[in-house]
């Protein structure tokens, strides 16, 4: 998109107000674009005190007694440990 915008601009153009506000928009659209591609790249650690589906509390059970929790979890618990993961 950059890329594009450079190609078809000349030095002329950089005068007109309107195409001067959509360049700068076009760029800040790509850096806001950017920025989450890099916090979707990466996990976010925090929260999920003694979860069941929160990976890094995952991590910190042994595999039998993760199983043994998730096996002794009812539908509600499940449901309200998943719904604060969005939080």
């Amino acid at each position: 998109m950059l890329a594009l915008l450079a190609v078809n601009a000349t030095a002329k153009d950089a005068t007109v107000w309107y195409l001067a506000v959509f360049s700068g928009l076009a760029v800040l659209a790509l850096g806001v674009s950017i920025w989450f591609l890099y916090q979707a790249s990466f996990p976010q650690l925090k929260g999920g005190n003694n979860s069941l589906v929160y990976f890094k509390e995952i991590a910190k059970r042994t595999e039998a007694n993760y199983l043994k929790e998730m096996r002794s979890c009812d539908l509600d618990r499940l449901v309200d440990d998943m719904l604060g993961q969005v939080c």
